[in-house]
């Protein structure tokens, strides 16, 4: 089976993108795909998400210089399937040429090259904005999933997504939309419901994810604990559940091998 390569990209910040990012990828390796979280972000967006320790890792900043496996560049996890890797050393002086990489899309190209064969699917996190760095990854992955806020300004986001990902394929690209998913819904606010029944609306259902990401307390414990919504406690609260439901939505769109067939319930008695 061919790599997945999955970058979730933003056009503004805010959205929850990061948090994605580190949620869907636990998820799948949760059900057994082999994952690579990749942060692209020169600010370390998956690093600062992870708090503790994280600066002590080389990382995707030091991939070419360092001339190691990929798999001695990656840090483990508390799952056997998923591998973590972050932006790394990087100083001020060496941030314009880095970037540049980036832009270029070369570094990207070379780490998923390496990824071929070891993983699944990789999961790219990627800074905010449809420039620069972002651009450079979109033109070398697979798929594109966009976190949209429910918010006014979300059909412009996902119009100007939609525009480019149309110019990377003209150029050559071989991009495809894996879909919208809507974060920060609010179930009993009106406005927010009313933004998100809008979107429903704008674009064709296959579109739109079916998964939406709440407002909720537990993603901000998540991220200052430094660890997925899944291992906030020995019991995972039921928001974890939603990354599942999202990862399962977003399996088949990647053309990720699902089980097909039904064989019926399944007796509760034994």
């Amino acid at each position: 089976m061919a790599l997945k390569q999955l970058a979730v990209v933003s056009q503004k910040g805010g959205v929850g993108k990061t948090t994605l990012s580190l949620n869907l990828a636990y998820a799948l390796a949760a059900r057994g795909r082999r994952t690579l979280l990749v942060d692209t972000d020169p600010q370390g967006a998956i690093g600062h998400s992870l708090a503790r320790r994280s600066g002590q890792f080389r990382g995707l900043a030091n991939y070419l210089e360092d001339r190691r496996p990929l798999e001695e560049m990656t840090v483990a996890t508390r799952l056997p399937q998923l591998r973590l890797l972050l932006l790394g050393a990087l100083g001020v002086s060496d941030l314009e040429e880095f970037v540049a990489r980036l832009a270029s899309g070369d570094l990207v190209a070379r780490v998923l090259e390496d990824a071929d064969g070891i993983f699944d699917v990789v999961v790219l996190d990627t800074p905010s904005g449809l420039h620069g760095v972002t651009t450079g990854v979109m033109r070398r992955v697979s798929h594109v999933l966009v976190p949209l806020q429910a918010e006014p300004l979300a059909l412009r986001s996902a119009d100007q997504v939609l525009e480019m990902v149309s110019l990377l394929r003209a150029q050559g690209a071989s991009i495809e939309l894996a879909g919208f998913v809507l974060s920060m819904v609010q179930a009993r606010n009106e406005h927010s419901l009313q933004v998100a029944r809008e979107i429903w609306g704008s674009f064709p259902p296959e579109y739109v994810l079916e998964t939406t990401l709440p407002r909720h307390p537990s993603f901000l414990a998540a991220t200052a604990a430094g660890v997925p919504v899944g291992l906030l406690g020995k019991n995972a609260p039921a928001l974890a559940g939603i990354f599942d439901q999202l990862a399962a939505e977003i399996e088949p769109r990647l053309g990720l091998q699902v089980e097909t067939g039904d064989d019926g319930p399944i007796d509760l008695l034994v």
